[in-house]
């Protein structure tokens, strides 16, 4: 009796903790406003956004901050390298979503404001030429 009440409260728990990493990796992330899932504007270790990554609702204010997955409003310094940097962000009107993230750090007084947005598609593709010479059999001239 004892062993079945172990096991269950065992499969409990990892069911809950399953459950809890699969959330906190962002799988379904949605804006609780609108209902839409968020749009990235930024990942982490891109441009002047090292350790976290900004999220935006397309359709309304609402922007999310996540470390490692969770969402958090405080993210590891760059200066001071503590995880004490606080990251309140404000989405910009406009398409494709923009935010201004304002960070500051309360140990080591650093401070940084900086824009980041979403790329629209894959960007401008650059033609071949359409006429190449083509080299000869064993010429190999550079």
């Amino acid at each position: 009796m004892i062993a079945l009440l172990t096991l269950a409260v065992a499969t409990v728990g990892v069911y809950a903790l399953a459950s809890v990493t699969w959330r906190g990796r962002g799988a379904h992330r949605r804006c609780p406003t609108c209902r839409v899932p968020y749009v990235v504007v930024a990942h982490a270790g891109e441009g002047d956004n090292a350790t976290y990554d900004v999220l935006a609702c397309p359709q309304c204010a609402n922007t999310v901050t996540l470390v490692h997955g969770a969402q958090s409003h405080l993210a590891y310094c760059p200066a001071c390298r503590n995880r004490a940097l606080e990251t309140p962000s404000v989405r910009l009107p406009g398409e494709p979503p923009q935010v201004e993230v304002r960070e500051h750090c309360h140990l080591c007084g650093f401070q940084r404001t900086f824009t980041v947005g979403a790329q629209p598609g894959m960007g401008k593709v650059l033609p071949f030429p359409t006429a190449r010479p083509r080299r000869r059999a064993g010429n190999h001239d550079r």
